[in-house]
C-alpha cells in the first residue's frame, strides 16, 4: 500500500469525525452524527421514541408506530467552513399485511484529499474518503404493550482505490409500558461488522442503550437515556419535545455526553409533511446546523 501522508489539516478533520469521549478511531464512529434533525435536537435521546421513520437506526422494535408509510431525511455539512464534507441520511419504512419494512442508508464523505508522497508536499493529486451503511429492518406486532424489531446492516468503507464492506445486526426493544411511558432498548452491532481495507480490519463493538419517555402532559414528552459498551466510560443524553398549536409546531432540546454536545431545535408540520432543523455544539466539529424532512402518511 502506498504511504499516504495527510497535511495536518486533513489528519485533525479524520481524526476528530472518527473521536469518541475517550480515544479516537473507533470503528463507525462517523454514525454518531445522527441519523434525523429532529433526534439531533434532542441529544440523540430516542431509542425509546423512534416513533417516525429513524426507527429503522435508534430502534427498529418503535417501526410498530408506523401505520401506513414514514419517510425521513436529513442533511449535514459537518464542518461549516470546509467544503467537501458531506453527512446524510435517508429512510422509509411501510406498514405491510406481513409485518412492517424498512429500508434505510446513511452516508459519509471526504472530498479532495491531497495526496502528499514526501515532505515536499501535495502531488496535485486528491483522492476521496467514503463510509456509508446501508440498513433493512423488520418488526411485527408481538404483544399489546411489547415488540421487537431488528435491522440488518451492511457496511462499505473506501479510501482512494482501497475498498472493504461487512455485515452486521441490531436487535431493538420497545415497550408501551402505558400512555404515560414508553420504554425502548438497542443491542447496536449483536452481531458485530468487520470491515477489511487492504491489511487493517476494523471490528465494531456491541452497544447498550438503553431509555424510557415520560410524558407529564400530552404535549411533552421527557426522554433521558444511557449508553453502555464494554471498556468505556457510560454515555448519557436526555431530550425534550414540546408540542404547540395542535402539533403544527415543535421546540426541542437536549445534551448528549459523547462529545459534551447541547443541542436545540424545532419543527413545522402540516398534514403528513414536517420540516425539522437541529443546532449542535460539537467538542471537535464546532456548531452544526442540520436539515431533515419527515413525510408520514
Amino acid at each position: 500500500m502506498k504511504k499516504f501522508i495527510f497535511s495536518i489539516f486533513i489528519l485533525f478533520i479524520f481524526t476528530n469525525l472518527q473521536s469518541q469521549t475517550q480515544d479516537s478511531g473507533e470503528p463507525g464512529a462517523f454514525l454518531k452524527n445522527g441519523f434525523s434533525a429532529r433526534a439531533n435536537a434532542m441529544g440523540q435521546a430516542f431509542v425509546s421514541i423512534a416513533d417516525d421513520a429513524s426507527a429503522i437506526f435508534y430502534n427498529p422494535g418503535g417501526m410498530i408506530n408506523i401505520k401506513s408509510t414514514s419517510i425521513t431525511g436529513m442533511y449535514s455539512k459537518l464542518f461549516n467552513d470546509v467544503d467537501g464534507v458531506n453527512y446524510g441520511t435517508f429512510g422509509i419504512v411501510n406498514n405491510f399485511d406481513f409485518g412492517i419494512v424498512g429500508f434505510g442508508v446513511v452516508y459519509m464523505s471526504v472530498n479532495d484529499i491531497p495526496y502528499v508522497e514526501n515532505e515536499t508536499g501535495p502531488t496535485g493529486i486528491n483522492f476521496n474518503s467514503n463510509q456509508s451503511v446501508f440498513y433493512l429492518s423488520y418488526t411485527k406486532y408481538f404483544l399489546d404493550n411489547l415488540n421487537i424489531g431488528g435491522s440488518f446492516k451492511f457496511l462499505n468503507q473506501s479510501l482512494a482505490e482501497y475498498s472493504g464492506s461487512g455485515w452486521g445486526l441490531d436487535l431493538g426493544v420497545y415497550s408501551n409500558v402505558n400512555k404515560n411511558i414508553t420504554v425502548g432498548l438497542l443491542f447496536q452491532d449483536l452481531i458485530a461488522p468487520k470491515v477489511k481495507i487492504n491489511n487493517s480490519e476494523d471490528v465494531y463493538n456491541t452497544k447498550v442503550k438503553f431509555g424510557f419517555v415520560y410524558k407529564p402532559i400530552p404535549e411533552l414528552k421527557i426522554s433521558p437515556e444511557a449508553i453502555f459498551e464494554t471498556g468505556k466510560d457510560e454515555i448519557f443524553a436526555i431530550g425534550a419535545e414540546y408540542l404547540l398549536f395542535k402539533d403544527i409546531l415543535a421546540i426541542r432540546s437536549g445534551y448528549n455526553t459523547t462529545y459534551n454536545s447541547f443541542s436545540a431545535g424545532a419543527g413545522i408540520k402540516y398534514k403528513y409533511v414536517a420540516l425539522d432543523y437541529s443546532f449542535n455544539t460539537h467538542k471537535y466539529l464546532g456548531n452544526v446546523n442540520r436539515f431533515g424532512l419527515r413525510l408520514d402518511f
